[in-house]
């Protein structure tokens, strides 16, 4: 058992490595990051202490950064030691002060009222709707007076479709590929997160890329047999996305309208400050600066 989930997180760390906005952090998130983050630190007294909810690479760099600048200690939360050793190789810089606690977000065995930051990467999305009570009260828990919380989520954009023609979907972001508007990687996490969205929509805000499975894969051999370059082009995004997206295909993700999201956040926090992100769904999957209320 234990070589198999070895193997399906080696397999997520591949996948990752190969990942692009909005899915995975970009220069633009982590600078965003940083600067809420250090603006908070830098007025508090004593030791700092950062909680990162599950082992983002990028966020585990920014607490580098923190522990060299303030001192902080880092602690990456997650429930499985093979992610956080498989995630490891991508960090760019080791942190001797970070420690790996091993516990389930609703439960972590973390002092109350010790935490001065706590931040994730649709770590909300990644738990199902019934579990966020027990998360958001467990967050607030740790979370000093004066704290922040700064996660980045997922939402579904106020003109989402309903249908998505993902062949089309395709031939349209490897045109703006052609042209010099996105990179094959920035255009892949467009779509595969725009799939997101849409399965969410159509499934009660509980979203899986197994619901465009056969689409995907009708709209994957049509473009084998085309010559044409936007064919072409099309195919190599798609072949990111199998390696990608599409390597998370019974994964689950519980993504909510911007308006329903915050009602929820409202009910623990603070909501001080929304920041949208400059990619091209940026508005739909914005950071949220927040106080514990």
């Amino acid at each position: 058992m234990a070589s198999v989930q070895k193997k399906q997180w080696e397999k997520f760390m591949d996948s990752w490595k190969k990942m692009g906005a909005p899915g995975r952090p970009n220069r633009e998130v982590c600078l965003i990051l940083f600067k809420h983050i250090k603006d908070h630190l830098i007025k508090v007294k004593g030791e700092t202490r950062i909680v990162i909810l599950g082992c983002t690479p990028e966020y585990r760099d920014l607490g580098y950064l923190c522990t060299n600048l303030f001192g902080s200690k880092v602690f990456c939360v997650d429930q499985s030691d093979y992610i956080y050793k498989a995630m490891s190789q991508l960090v760019s810089f080791p942190n001797k002060n970070e420690k790996f606690i091993k516990s389930d977000w609703v439960k972590m065995p973390i002092h109350s009222n010790s935490v001065d930051v706590v931040m994730g990467d649709s770590s909300i999305a990644n738990l199902p709707k019934d579990k966020w009570d027990e998360f958001f009260s467990e967050v607030r828990r740790v979370m000093k007076n004066n704290a922040i919380f700064i996660p980045r989520n997922d939402t579904i954009p106020k003109k989402c479709p309903v249908k998505l023609d993902l062949d089309e979907e395709f031939r349209k972001q490897a045109r703006k590929v052609l042209s010099g508007e996105k990179t094959i990687i920035e255009a892949c996490g467009y779509v595969g997160d725009f799939m997101l969205r849409v399965s969410a929509l159509n499934n009660n805000y509980v979203a899986s890329l197994r619901h465009f499975t056969k689409q995907f894969q009708k709209g994957y051999n049509n473009r084998k047999n085309k010559k044409d370059i936007v064919s072409k082009t099309a195919l190599a995004i798609m072949d990111i996305c199998k390696e990608t997206y599409f390597s998370s295909v019974y994964k689950e993700w519980t993504i909510m309208p911007p308006k329903l999201f915050e009602k929820e956040l409202k009910k623990y926090f603070v909501i001080k400050k929304k920041i949208i992100p400059k990619h091209g769904l940026g508005s739909s999957f914005k950071i949220y600066l927040m106080r514990k209320r």
